[in-house]
Parts: structure tokens; sequence; C-alpha cells
């Protein structure tokens, strides 16, 4: 019994472990998404600054502000199914904990009342 315990102790801890790492690579992710958005934003303010000095072409430019408002509206929604996606991950996180330590308090009394039967005996 103690062994199975320990063996369900050690599948949980892999598991909280994995959910970490993925965590962090997620936000990895979610971080380097947005550097490079704010280095397209970046590079496209430039372009439109350097652009010939002819008469402003109104149409293109709101046609480009349409579209930079679009992305930037595609990646907070992008950003905010990520950082749902990462709570549910911290909810699983702190139940998987929450198992470990009843299954560790559930062991060391079964540890506990086997100690006292064979002192009994």
């Amino acid at each position: 019994m103690a062994t199975e315990a320990q063996a369900r102790q050690i599948n949980l801890e892999s598991s909280i472990l994995f959910m970490q790492q993925d965590h962090a690579s997620t936000l990895k992710g979610l971080h380097e998404e947005i550097h490079n958005l704010q280095k397209k934003c970046s590079v496209l303010t430039f372009e439109l600054a350097m652009q010939s000095t002819s008469a402003p072409d109104t149409d293109a430019y709101q046609t480009q502000i349409k579209q930079l408002e679009k992305d930037l509206q595609n990646s907070r929604r992008g950003q905010e199914e990520q950082q749902e996606l990462l709570d549910k991950k911290e909810k699983k996180i702190i139940m998987l904990e929450q198992q470990i330590k009843a299954q560790e308090k559930k062991f060391v009394d079964d540890l506990k009342a086997k100690k006292s039967e064979s002192a009994i005996s």
C-alpha cells in the first residue's frame, strides 16, 4: 500500500513539474509574441514616417491603421486565451498539490496506525 501511495505521489509530482514547465513555456511564448508585435509596430511606424513626402494618401493610411488595429485586437484576444489557459493550469497545479498533501497525510496516518498495531502485537 505504501509503494502504491509513493508511486501515486511521484506521478502527481511529475505532473506538477510538467505543468510548471508548460506554464513557463507558454509565458515565454507570450512574451516573444508581444516583443515581435512591438517590433512590427516600430518597423511599420518607421516605414510610414519614411514614405515619400508627396501628398499623403489618407486612404492607404486608414487601411493600414485598420489592419494594425485588427492585428492588435487579434493579439489581445490570443493573449486573453493564453491567460485563461494559464489560469486553468495554475488551478490544476493547486489541486494536484492539495491531492499530494492529502495523500501524504493519509500515508503518514497509515504508517502510524501500522506502527501502533505492530507495537501492540
